[in-house]
């Protein structure tokens, strides 16, 4: 570990830095952890998400304290690779921080960045996605949590009608298509008597 440890030390360039933290985190170690701990800061994103990864792969307790901050990274790649690692803890906990990030973030590309990351990770409990749905004002916002919140409801009845609504709410803003959708509802609702 000697050798790694010196080189990270001594490297300036990202992409070697990101490929010896990787090597360093197969290593593992107490050592380890407290080297890679220092790479956390580094301006690179792919230095930190690597640096993330490579810190799962020791296995050590303080890697969910390490990680849990990060998920306010401007970076998306960051912030969704933190949310892998505090899974492989504390899905639960890493899952409501994560939506609590999204509930008092202010900027947008923020929320965007941290609506990706819950994406990539999948399994966030529906009731979650419907309360922050609620919550936030910004359609945007509320587009990626519907697509997410379609993503994550089971096939059937209630996930063809949140289609649907999905759906119509997007057309209900262009007059010759509401129409349209206004006799499908109409045609579904008869087909169900």
């Amino acid at each position: 570990f000697g050798i790694v440890q010196t080189a990270l030390a001594d490297e300036t360039d990202a992409h070697v830095i990101s490929y010896l933290v990787r090597v360093a985190g197969h290593l593992g170690g107490v050592a380890t952890v407290r080297v890679l701990a220092g790479q956390l800061k580094h301006p690179d994103a792919r230095v930190v998400s690597n640096t993330l990864e490579a810190l799962a792969l020791t296995g050590d307790e303080t890697v969910f304290t390490l990680a849990l901050p990060l998920i306010g990274r401007d970076e998306p790649r960051i912030r969704a690779t933190a949310l892998a690692v505090l899974c492989r803890y504390d899905r639960t906990a890493a899952l409501d921080a994560m939506v609590n990030f999204i509930r008092n973030a202010r900027d947008a590309g923020q929320r965007h960045g941290a609506l990706f990351a819950l994406r990539a990770v999948g399994g966030v409990p529906v009731e979650n996605l419907r309360s922050l749905q609620q919550e936030v004002d910004d359609p945007e916002i509320q587009e990626a949590l519907a697509r997410i919140l379609e993503d994550a409801t089971p096939e059937g009845l209630p996930r063809f009608l949140l289609r649907t609504r999905h759906g119509f709410e997007k057309v209900a803003g262009r007059p010759g298509r509401l129409g349209h959708a206004l006799r499908f509802l109409r045609a579904l609702g008869a087909a169900g008597r």
